[in-house]
């Protein structure tokens, strides 16, 4: 029988609660921390420096209770049996001597595994009760757990063998299937560390774990997984030392949105996720240590930026009010927009358990029919009077969810020409990627960062501070999907300008290239089954161009490895007028991008070159009327010639 059968569970699944603590000593592994612990002795007598950090269990030497069933082992026999020992001291010389040579190593499970047998071997030498109360108040201090939490983790691991044999189920059971996504094998890997797979939360190595991999709109992620992110995102110490390095310019870059995370730890959430997982004896204490842990750090950085934001308002935006507002409300988006969101992103679900071949099976013409109509009606209730804004609202929260759908939809339907549009137009030329409350925090800080360089050029905080280890979006396997499908399906644009009745000079415009394409302004509109076709009006009219500058407002932060490069957002002012006189050729495009146009409206279009109509990529153009009516589609429409007001962009309407 080892000791794991005799452990009391409902003391494993307590979860720890951590105070606010600031550490006095070094952490673990540095010399400093090493001399408190093992310091040199003093006339025989050993007298470790291991003091509680507010908040803290304080131990005292005791008598260990945690021994029950333990065999003394051979070496204590044989200590006993000796002459000398007689003296309470000498028995434990040669032990506590080992301890301090197993420590070089660290606190890991082999030397907290000796240290529980070296207090059983003497469990009555005053001496050994010293040293094993400052290795119990060190790792209490370290993990948050209290003493009775404590010794029941030295309880556990009394029995190496025992230990290592628990390990070895738990991480075999744990471990990511060969055939797994990169991304659940990264999520794997992180529940794995933090429940002791690569040893105590101080010896594994950090998780390779990006936000994006676990930031849901609908739900907290895994107790678990948050605990191993921290660590990996704010475990931050100074060169030589164990002492966290508050200065570090990585830490206050990942802090505003990591300590969102500290702040929503939850020990109830860690108690249930314990028990719904089934975690062995092994496993369940490493959890708890991890999760204290990564608390604690957590907990110290928040102390150390609270008293910087108490001295700098500016601090306090960026560190703790920007990131907790886009959190709030991300909240609200989703609570506001349950009905529509649940749907959709459940198709991201299905599709990470289903292989490419059997996509199609994910929707269906008539659901397709309701994800096209809720994205059509949702942009339609927006406000928006520029190509930016209506790129901002077609990829925000509620609909990139949604136009992940419809992109899905319409390459199931092999609508080759709606996939090129939606992809490459509307998603990947999105000024900003939204996502889930980590990813909008992390933007709500740029903003922040932003306001504050625009009056304080010299603000220690630089856009090149950011890691990728906070924020980003997982790419959406509905768009994957549909990217894969098209390569081989891609519809060109005619250069062929003649086709639409405009001149080589004119393309040139400034103000003809707002919108990329050809423009013209509508004289009538005939809709047919499937699509509409577009007469022109012969314009002569005057059309302002715009001057544009970049500004210092950071519009994205994109990492190439670990490297930062912000994008900034351009400040345009009028540069001049053109005098346009153009009558654009008719046009066929298809029947649903003319939902919202009418006659003397503003159109920017592209042609499509008419030899991918044989090729049945142009799908629309089956029944269409015959030349000399272009193959186009629309890019953007306004209400008025000056283009100032948006009616439309990319065959989605706004503003009804």
């Amino acid at each position: 029988m080892g000791p794991f059968k005799t452990l009391p569970a409902l003391a494993l699944c307590t979860a720890v609660s951590v105070s606010l603590v600031q550490p006095s000593t070094a952490l673990a592994n540095s010399a400093e921390a090493k001399n408190a612990l093992f310091p040199d002795r003093t006339d025989n007598v050993v007298v470790p420096q291991v003091k509680a950090w507010p908040g803290r269990d304080s131990i005292k030497a005791s008598k260990p209770d945690f021994c029950q069933g333990h065999q003394k082992s051979d070496d204590a026999i044989e200590y006993e049996s000796k002459t000398w020992a007689q003296d309470a001291y000498s028995p434990a010389t040669a032990r506590i001597s080992f301890l301090r040579s197993s420590y070089d190593h660290g606190l890991t499970d082999k030397f907290l595994s000796d240290t529980a047998k070296a207090a059983c071997d003497f469990p009555d030498n005053a001496y050994m009760q010293k040293q094993v109360a400052a290795v119990l108040q060190t790792w209490v201090n370290l993990t948050g757990l209290n003493e009775k939490q404590a010794k029941e983790a030295l309880k556990i691991r009394l029995n190496f063998e025992t230990l290592e044999a628990q390990k070895t189920e738990h991480c075999e059971k744990t471990a990511p299937s060969e055939e797994a996504t990169e991304e659940d094998k990264q999520l794997a890997r992180a529940i794995q560390m933090a429940t002791g797979c690569e040893g105590t939360v101080i010896e594994a190595n950090k998780p390779t774990l990006s936000s994006a991999l676990f930031d849901d709109i609908r739900q907290e992620p895994s107790e678990l997984v948050r605990a191993a992110y921290l660590v990996r995102c704010l475990d931050e110490r100074k060169e030589n030392s164990d002492d966290l390095d508050f200065d570090n310019h990585f830490l206050i870059t990942r802090y505003p949105v990591c300590g969102a995370d500290v702040r929503r730890m939850n020990a109830s959430r860690l108690d249930a996720e314990i028990k719904s997982r089934k975690l062995n004896d092994f496993a369940r204490v490493h959890a708890l240590e991890t999760f204290g842990y990564a608390k604690s750090i957590g907990e110290q950085l928040t102390q150390h930026f609270t008293k910087k934001s108490q001295k700098d308002a500016a601090y306090k935006r960026f560190l703790f009010d920007a990131p907790e507002e886009a959190f709030k409300r991300v909240e609200k988006i989703y609570q506001d927009n349950k009905k529509i969101l649940d749907p959709v992103l459940a198709l991201e679900d299905k599709a990470a358990n289903t292989p490419q071949k059997r996509m199609s099976s994910l929707v269906n013409s008539a659901q397709c029919k309701d994800y096209r109509k809720q994205y059509r009606d949702y942009l339609g209730k927006q406000k928006v009077n520029t190509v930016k804004e209506a790129l901002n609202t077609m990829n925000d929260i509620v609909g990139a969810a949604l136009l992940n759908a419809n992109i899905l939809c319409e390459a199931v339907e092999q609508k080759w020409v709606a996939v090129q549009y939606l992809v490459e137009e509307i998603k990947d030329k999105a000024p900003r990627e939204h996502g889930g409350p980590r990813q909008e925090a992390l933007l709500a800080v740029f903003d922040a960062l932003s306001d504050i360089l625009s009056e304080r050029e010299r603000f220690p905080v630089k856009p090149e501070d950011f890691s990728p280890v906070v924020g980003g979006v997982k790419e959406s396997l509905l768009v994957k999907f549909a990217r894969d499908v098209k390569s081989s399906n891609q519809v060109g644009i005619s250069d062929r300008w003649e086709y639409a009745g405009v001149s080589a000079k004119d393309i040139q415009n400034p103000a003809v290239k707002e919108v990329q394409g050809i423009q013209g302004v509508i004289a009538n509109v005939t809709r047919h089954a499937d699509t509409a076709t577009i007469t022109f009006q012969r314009v002569k009219h005057v059309e302002e161009f715009s001057i544009c500058t970049q500004t210092n407002r950071i519009d994205r932060i994109t990492f190439s490895g670990n490297s930062a490069q912000a994008s900034y957002a351009m400040s345009c002012r009028p540069g001049g007028t053109e005098t346009i006189d153009t009558q654009a050729k008719p046009i066929i495009i298809p029947l649903a991008s003319a939902e919202g146009i009418k006659a003397g409206m503003m159109m920017n279009f592209d042609v499509l070159d008419e030899t991918f109509i044989s090729m049945n990529r142009i799908e629309f153009m089956k029944k269409a009327p015959p030349a000399p009516h272009r193959a186009a589609f629309p890019k953007g429409v306004f209400f008025d010639t000056q283009k100032k007001k948006l009616a439309g962009y990319l065959g989605f309407y706004f503003n009804k």
